[in-house]
């Protein structure tokens, strides 16, 4: 019994971490933040976070998998789907179906969501390992499914233009809820209008910067 209930008092103290770790690498940063300052935010001893993962990059990568799993997986459902459809998807399809997964996250979890985005966007600016390491493989299927949108378009271009797309995406989720946040430091719920308007301005500058790259290939 003793082991049990070792095993869940250590549970609950990697989930305090978890938790803790996110938030103060959202607000003050991913490089800003140390181990002692997890520590100490999470009212645990000095060595937790080195006895639970070992270090910080290690807390870090547990943070991002603990909703990136989750978030990659309903987007490749997503994007199974369109490359199984008969007729080509539209930019805006691929778009929905990655928006609709994150947002889905920050619905469901208002504060932890909106932290984890706000750490997704620090770690794809500063071009961190990390992000390839969580979404490398989706990328590819991404890139697949946009192929089949502009085929005569290279999957390396397709590639660089979805990284600003994707990138402004999640920044722009991860600002709203930082910027809508309440006093408790719980942030505001996405609206529809809101939703819309992401989409629409994320595909339209999507579409729009292949279209021209299209037209500069023409003799």
């Amino acid at each position: 019994m003793a082991t049990d209930g070792g095993s869940l008092e250590g549970e609950a103290t990697r989930k305090i971490l978890l938790d803790t770790g996110e938030r103060l690498f959202a607000i003050r940063g991913v490089v800003s933040t140390s181990i002692r300052s997890v520590n100490d935010a999470a009212g645990v001893g000095a060595a937790s976070v080195h006895y639970h993962f070992g270090s910080k990059a290690h807390l870090l990568r547990a943070i991002l998998m603990r909703r990136g799993d989750v978030v990659v997986a309903a987007i490749e459902e997503r994007a199974r789907a369109l490359l199984a459809q008969p007729e080509p998807p539209s930019v805006l399809d691929v778009v929905r179906a990655t928006y609709d997964a994150h947002c889905q996250l920050i619905q469901e979890e208002p504060e932890g969501g909106g932290y984890w985005e706000q750490i997704i966007g620090q770690l794809n600016l500063a071009d961190d390992p990390l992000i390839p390491d969580l979404f490398g493989q989706l990328t590819k299927q991404l890139i697949k499914v946009l192929l089949r949108c502009y085929p005569q378009v290279k999957p390396a271009i397709l590639r660089q233009y979805w990284f600003i797309a994707s990138f402004s995406l999640i920044n722009l989720l991860g600002v709203y809820v930082n910027r809508s946040r309440d006093e408790k430091g719980q942030g505001a719920k996405v609206t529809p209008e809101f939703a819309q308007g992401v989409l629409e301005f994320v595909a339209t500058g999507l579409e729009g910067a292949l279209r021209s790259h299209i037209r500069g290939l023409a003799p």
